[in-house]
């Protein structure tokens, strides 16, 4: 019994912690001057900066400059006996497999990071705002991170995602909000203890808490 209560207190210390993790919107032009209930959302867009995209296309270069070597290392096997250009090339056709699914998977992320967090920003505005004001709302992605579920159970970890949210006027382009946001879930018990308290959806969480913050923001819970 005495095990049963350390466990159950463990867990809840746990998630408390891990809710009143870092994760915040910051005001860079503050949405105050404009009344909420005059807004009506007529437009929403989700990007990924230019750093974002850069930084994914970097990973995907270094991917294909070492499928590049593999094949160069494979080709100039000719000194070398038949047994050793066999063990060789089994490696390095190993490397490449590798290499090509890990492109594969960083450019279906970036193009899902896309289409998801619109999806859950969709979802969390929809039907919010009925005013008459016009607004269009975008969103920049400027970094998404999700710790591999291995890794947590062993070291712990954690999962994040940042991006811009603009508010502007629909008829005149003008700027009427913009905020940095924040998500950050920290998963630093790790073990199996860490992937309960991570959850079983982490990057649906992870999206449906940052398009909370993107709600908020527009509510004015952050404006002063």
């Amino acid at each position: 019994m005495k095990i049963s209560f350390k466990f159950i207190f463990i867990i809840t210390a746990l998630l408390f912690v891990a809710s009143c993790g870092p994760k915040d919107v910051q005001p860079i032009h503050s949405l105050s001057a404009v009344d909420v209930g005059e807004i009506n959302i007529a437009n929403i867009e989700v990007s990924l900066s230019p750093e974002f995209v850069a930084g994914v296309q970097s990973r995907v270069t270094k991917e294909r400059e070492s499928i590049t070597a593999q094949k160069e290392r494979i080709a100039g096997l000719g000194k070398q006996t038949r047994l050793k250009q066999k063990q060789i090339t089994k490696v390095a056709e190993q490397s490449i497999e590798k290499s090509e699914r890990k492109i594969v998977s960083l450019e279906t992320e970036m193009a899902e990071v896309e289409t998801d967090v619109r999806e859950g920003i969709v979802s969390a505005l929809s039907n919010k705002f009925v005013g008459r004001k016009n607004v269009d709302v975008s969103v920049s992605v400027n970094s998404f991170a999700m710790t591999n579920g291995g890794a947590v159970v062993l070291i712990g970890g954690s999962d994040s995602m940042t991006g811009l949210l603009r508010i502007q006027d629909s008829q005149s382009d003008e700027l009427l909000g913009e905020y940095y946001i924040t998500d950050f879930d920290t998963n630093a018990a790790g073990g199996l203890l860490g992937l309960m308290v991570r959850g079983g959806d982490p990057r649906g969480d992870m999206i449906k808490q940052f398009s909370q913050k993107v709600f908020d923001a527009i509510s004015g819970k952050y404006d002063e």
